[in-house]
C-alpha cells in the first residue's frame, strides 16, 4: 500500500491511513480503531472490570462450564450405578430377563428425548443470538454474570438427577428441560464468536462421530463398563487443566486439551449407550421414560461436550 503525505497539518509530515466506510482510521489488517488511534473491540465493549473482552472468553466460559457438568451427572449417576448391586434398589441391580422390546424401547426413548433437549436449546441460542439486547447483556455481565449462570446449571444438574434417582418423572422432565433452555441462553454465544456455516459443518460432524459411535454402543457384544473409572478420570483432567489454563493462558495446553476432549467425549458416547442398553436389562425400580430421561440427559451432554471441542478445533472465527 503505498502512503501518501499530507503537508497540510501545520507544515508537519504525516501519513494518512485508509478508513472505514464511517470515516474512522482502519489499520492495515481491517480492524476498526478509535480516534485515538487505538484498537476498538469489534463488539464496542473494552475490557473492565473483569468483563469478557469478547465472545471468545464467552465460549471459554461456556466450553469448561460444559464439561463441568458432564463431570457431575457422570459422578452423580454413574457411580451409584456401577457401586449398586442390590436388585432392585435404585439404579443398579441385579441382570433381569427382559425382552430386546424393553431396552429398544429406552434406547428410542433416550434418543427422543435427547433429540427435543438439542432442539430446545439450539432455538433457545437462536432467539438469543438474533436479538442485540439478549446477547450484549450477558456479554455485558462479565464473569459475575457467567459465574451465576454456572451456578444455576450445576443445581440444574444436581436436582434433576436427585428427581430421576427417585423416579419422579414430572419433576426430572421440567428440570431437564430448564436446564437446557439455559444452557441455550449460554450457547447464543458461538454465533457471535463463529460464522454460521462452519457452525453447521461441525454440527453434521458432530452428528456423524455421535452416530457411529452411538451405534456402536447399541450392538455391541461387549461390557464397556471398564471403560467407565478410565473415562472419568480423563474427564477429571481436562476439567483440571481447563482450569488451570484459565490462569496460564497457554494456547499448546488448549489445544492439547481439545484433542483429548474430542477422543473422551467420542468415547462417552458408546459407553454411555452401552450403559443405557445394560441398566434396562437391570432391575432398577426405575420406569421406561425415567430410564430414558437418564439416558438423554447423559447423551445430550455427550453431544454437546464433542460439538464444542470440534467447533474449538475446525469453527471458523467471526
Amino acid at each position: 500500500m503505498e502512503l501518501k503525505k499530507d503537508n497540510q497539518n501545520n507544515g508537519q509530515t504525516n501519513y494518512s491511513q485508509p478508513q472505514n466506510p464511517y470515516g474512522q482510521p482502519q489499520n492495515p489488517y481491517g480492524q476498526p480503531q478509535n480516534p485515538f488511534g487505538q484498537p476498538q473491540n469489534p463488539y464496542g465493549q473494552q475490557p473492565n472490570y473483569g468483563q469478557p473482552q469478547n465472545s471468545f472468553d464467552a465460549f471459554d466460559s461456556l466450553q469448561n462450564q460444559a464439561v463441568f457438568n458432564q463431570g457431575m451427572s457422570q459422578t452423580m449417576l454413574n457411580g451409584y450405578y456401577q457401586n449398586n448391586d442390590q436388585p432392585g434398589d435404585g439404579i443398579g441391580g441385579a441382570v433381569a430377563q427382559v425382552s430386546a422390546s424393553l431396552v429398544n424401547s429406552v434406547l428410542t426413548t433416550a434418543f427422543l428425548y435427547m433429540f427435543i433437549a438439542l432442539l430446545v436449546t439450539g432455538i433457545t441460542a437462536l432467539i438469543v443470538a438474533a436479538n442485540p439486547a439478549f446477547y450484549m447483556a450477558i456479554l455485558g455481565a462479565g464473569k459475575f454474570g457467567l459465574i451465576m449462570i454456572f451456578i444455576v446449571e450445576i443445581a440444574l444438574v444436581f436436582a434433576c438427577t436427585a428427581a430421576i434417582k427417585k423416579d419422579n418423572f414430572v419433576v426430572a422432565v421440567v428440570l431437564f428441560t430448564a436446564f437446557t433452555i439455559v444452557n441455550g441462553i449460554t450457547f447464543s454465544v458461538i454465533f457471535l464468536a463463529f460464522t454460521l456455516s462452519s457452525i453447521v459443518q461441525v454440527f453434521f460432524m458432530t452428528s456423524l462421530i455421535f452416530g457411529v459411535m452411538a451405534i456402536y454402543g447399541a450392538v455391541t457384544k461387549k461390557d464397556l463398563t471398564s471403560w467407565g473409572p478410565i473415562l472419568l478420570g480423563a474427564l477429571i483432567a481436562i476439567i483440571v487443566g481447563s482450569i488451570i489454563n484459565i490462569f496460564i493462558g497457554s494456547s499448546a495446553v488448549d489445544f492439547i486439551v481439545t484433542i483429548v476432549g474430542i477422543i473422551v467425549f467420542t468415547l462417552f458416547t458408546a459407553y454411555d449407550v452401552n450403559k443405557i442398553s445394560k441398566m434396562s436389562r437391570m432391575n432398577t425400580g426405575l420406569s421406561v421414560p425415567v430410564l430414558g430421561l437418564y439416558g438423554a440427559m447423559e447423551l445430550y451432554l455427550d453431544f454437546i461436550n464433542l460439538f464444542l471441542k470440534l467447533l474449538r478445533l475446525f469453527g471458523k472465527r467471526k
